[in-house]
């Protein structure tokens, strides 16, 4: 992810095209985690594994709303604390960290690659403001997305 967002930065030629592949590569480096993950017995977290692998697809589908994580833990059928517990134990990240990940993710995208208005951006991504926004990013990044759609 962090090379991923370094190659965001960058602007250099041919980063978007980088970032597809490398977004491609990440998709395949999770996959394979998550079969050598249910390869393991029971004792070993394969559970975990698969709630992380459950909370991920939601994210990828529904980031663009402003659920939350106990939004997304109530869909599973699980409290928000062992949601939380089970993304620590098969990715090494809070549920929270994963959802803001995603998001900035697709924030950072949208700054460099569209002209849209910050405003849009913001509702796009489900936000109920710009100004929330602007200090989510900021507190990310410690730029704003002005700062950052100009010189990505």
């Amino acid at each position: 992810i962090d090379n991923m967002q370094r190659e965001l930065e960058s602007g250099r030629a041919g980063s978007d095209r980088a970032l597809e592949h490398m977004t491609g590569l990440f998709s395949v480096w999770l996959q394979r985690q998550l079969d050598e993950g249910n390869a393991r017995d029971e004792r070993s977290g394969t559970s975990a594994d698969r709630l992380a692998a459950a909370y991920t697809n939601l994210i990828e589908e529904h980031f663009r709303t402003d659920q939350g994580v106990a939004e997304y833990a109530a869909k599973l059928n699980v409290t928000p604390t062992h949601l939380t517990r089970a993304c620590n134990v098969a990715c090494g990240r809070p549920a929270l960290q994963l959802l803001q990940d995603r998001r900035h993710y697709e924030a950072r995208r949208l700054l460099s690659e569209t002209r849209l208005p910050i405003k849009e951006v913001a509702s796009a991504l489900g936000f109920s403001s710009a100004a929330y926004f602007s200090r989510a990013f900021q507190a990310q990044t410690g730029r704003t997305p002005s700062s950052f759609r100009k010189n990505p």
